[in-house]
């Protein structure tokens, strides 16, 4: 048994393969990302010390301070944004280490003698900037005789946000990057005073 194909010809043609192209074009421009408006964290690296833990023993870890100066939310599709310290970190070889936002372990820095606090959570609304002047403290333990304890002040240390999944995203403005060498301050910055 033979089998006729049946192909449209003439008008009909055009007329289904307009329809196609519109009809594709369409879906492609649903599937067109939409931006995502971004809120910007100012920040500063205050101090940087290597220590110990609060038992003593060998020098294994290392103390930043940073501080954390205003939130911009002010994107042209900006909407409401809570800034949360707590998800601050710092990535390294040995993993994320989260920002420490109160008194205690694993740093032991209260930051008193500091020119600011810790950072607390705060909103901030759409089409604003909200000034923090708040301070978090990561401890990133490297082990005895890394070689980052050696180059510690040179090191530029740079923030990261934990963004929650749905909310807008975060850029990180580090307001003294690439500075030739970062302070250490042992009256506030450095948790046993070495």
């Amino acid at each position: 048994m033979t089998r006729i194909k049946r192909m449209l010809r003439g008008p009909a043609a055009g007329g289904l393969i307009c329809f196609l192209a519109l009809a594709s074009t369409v879906l492609l421009s649903s599937c067109t990302p939409q931006q995502v408006p971004l809120a910007v964290i100012n920040y500063s690296e205050m101090s940087v010390c290597a220590t110990n833990n609060a038992n003593g023993g060998p020098i294994d870890r290392i103390v930043l301070v940073f501080e954390i100066t205003s939130v911009s939310n002010t994107d042209a599709n900006a909407v409401p944004f809570s800034f949360d310290p707590s998800l601050l970190y710092v990535s390294g070889g040995n993993g994320d280490d989260y920002a420490q936002t109160s008194p205690g372990d694993p740093s032991g820095l209260s930051l008193v003698g500091a020119p600011f606090g810790f950072a607390q959570t705060q909103p901030v609304p759409a089409g604003s900037t909200t000034t923090v002047n708040g301070g978090v403290a990561v401890t990133d333990i490297t082990g005895v005789n890394s070689p980052d304890l050696n180059d510690l002040n040179t090191i530029d240390f740079r923030l990261l946000y934990a963004t929650p999944a749905g909310s807008e995203g975060v850029v990180l403005v580090k307001t003294n990057a690439n500075a030739a060498s970062y302070p250490t301050v042992k009256s506030w910055g450095c948790p046993n005073n070495l």
